[in-house]
């Protein structure tokens, strides 16, 4: 089994050759390809395509019809893995402890049931959402997190339930910078959260 990394980018172009340094570098060795969904309206830039070349792990940019935040869960024909690092384009992590994560999620995730991340939140009793030092912890960030391809199919899932959470997920992209941040970064990894406890009741890791 090996894996393969999936980014949204949005106006972090600048930041696109660090992460293309860190993860495609081929010091990863599970990992076989890099997708990047390219969320600009401009064009990707001809030394970022170049760039992108120099690498041993293949490199793709994906341009979307949408630019909707389900899409970072949409599987497509890039994607032939079993194994999905969803990362966003601002984690860079020491290879190695990207190799240790794929590694811990294959060995311990109990196959398709476990997702298995770096970045945690706790919620608390009076209904605060706090970061989480992993001694105690509600949920695992989508931001930085391994999942089994089943999952991003189980977000497309052709039911009421599910096409309720795609919808509600769209409606927040819209009302305002403070709105935006405030509800899609909290919605996304509280309804995946809800997706793996819903249909297969294991802790994430």
């Amino acid at each position: 089994m090996s894996s393969s990394i999936i980014t949204p980018t949005f106006h972090r172009t600048e930041q696109l050759p660090e992460f293309f340094e860190t993860y495609a570098s081929g010091s990863i060795p599970s990992l076989k390809r890099i997708i990047i969904l390219w969320n600009n309206a401009e064009p990707v830039p001809q030394d970022l395509q170049q760039l992108m070349s120099a690498y041993p792990v293949e490199v793709i940019i994906e341009m979307r019809a949408s630019t909707s935040k389900n899409e970072r869960f949409h599987i497509d024909e890039y994607i032939r893995t079993a194994g999905i690092l969803a990362i966003d384009d601002d984690m860079i992590f020491d290879p190695v402890d990207i190799e240790f994560g794929y590694q811990v999620w294959r060995d311990f995730g109990q196959g398709r049931r476990r997702m298995a991340g770096y970045i945690s939140r706790e919620t608390t009793p009076e209904g605060s959402y706090i970061v989480s030092d992993f001694t105690a912890y509600s949920m695992t960030l989508t931001k930085s997190a391994f999942i089994h391809v089943d999952w991003l199919r189980a977000w497309w899932k052709d039911d009421e339930q599910m096409k309720e959470l795609r919808a509600y997920v769209e409606s927040r992209m819209f009302g305002g910078l403070d709105y935006w941040l405030l509800g899609i970064q909290r919605c996304l990894l509280i309804y995946y959260f809800f997706l793996q406890q819903n249909y297969r009741w294991s802790f994430q890791i």
